[in-house]
C-alpha cells in the first residue's frame, strides 16, 4: 500500500481512486448540464415557434373584404392577445354574446365585436375550440330581424308613452262627479281598462 501510495504521489500527486472519482463526477456534472442546455434550448425554440405562430395569426386577422369575415367578441380578442405564448390557455370561443334570438349576429351589439378573416377564424376554431351552444357570424349576415323587433318595441314605447300622457291630460281634465252620478264611475272605469289593455298587449 505504501509503494502504491508513494507511486501515485511520484504522479499526479492524486490516489489513482480518488482521481477516477473525481473525473466520474466532472462527467456527470457536465452530462447534466448538457442536458439542461438542451431542454433550454428546446424551451426557447417552442417558444419562438410559438410567438412565430401567434404572430402570423394576429397578422392575418384583418379581412380584407368584411364580407367575407366572420364576427367575434372584442373582449374574447382582447384577452386572447393578452395571454403568454407559453401558456396559450384561453376559453373556447363563444358567441352567444353578440348572437340574436335568430342566431345571427346582433347589429345592437356591434360594439362589442370585431370582424375577422375566413382563415383567422378557421384557425382559432381548430386551435380553441367552439362553445356547442355558439354559431358561426358570417359578417355579411346582420340580423335584419332584431333591428325590425327593436323598431316595433321602441315605436311601441313611444305609443304607450304618448297614450299615457293622453289618459293622464284627459283625467286632469274632467269635471267632478256630483254625488248621485254613477256614470263619471264607469267612465273612468272603462278609461284605465283601455290604458291597461294597451300596456299589456
Amino acid at each position: 500500500a505504501a509503494a502504491s501510495w508513494d507511486e501515485d504521489k511520484g504522479g499526479s500527486g492524486v490516489p489513482e481512486a480518488l482521481a477516477a472519482a473525481v473525473e466520474a463526477e466532472n462527467l456527470e456534472l457536465e452530462g447534466s448540464a448538457a442536458a439542461e442546455q438542451a431542454v433550454h434550448e428546446a424551451e426557447s425554440k417552442r417558444r419562438r415557434e410559438a410567438e412565430d405562430a401567434k404572430e402570423a395569426l394576429f397578422r392575418s386577422l384583418p379581412a380584407q373584404d368584411w364580407r367575407d369575415g366572420y364576427f367575434v367578441r372584442t373582449d374574447w380578442l382582447k384577452h386572447w392577445v393578452s395571454l403568454d405564448v407559453a401558456e396559450d390557455k384561453c376559453d373556447k370561443l363563444d358567441n352567444r354574446p353578440i348572437m340574436s334570438k335568430y342566431l345571427r349576429p346582433d347589429p345592437k351589439k356591434v360594439g362589442d365585436m370585431k370582424v375577422v378573416s375566413k382563415p383567422s377564424w378557421e384557425a382559432l376554431k381548430s386551435r380553441y375550440g367552439v362553445h356547442e351552444e355558439s354559431v358561426d357570424l358570417p359578417a355579411c349576415h346582420l340580423c335584419k330581424q332584431s333591428i325590425i323587433d327593436h323598431c316595433r318595441e321602441r315605436k311601441a314605447r313611444s305609443d304607450l308613452e304618448a297614450f299615457a300622457l293622453q289618459l293622464r291630460a284627459l283625467l286632469n281634465s274632467r269635471p267632478e262627479p256630483r254625488p248621485d252620478d254613477d256614470t263619471a264611475f264607469w267612465v273612468l272605469l272603462l278609461i284605465i281598462f283601455a290604458f291597461g289593455a294597451e300596456l299589456f298587449r
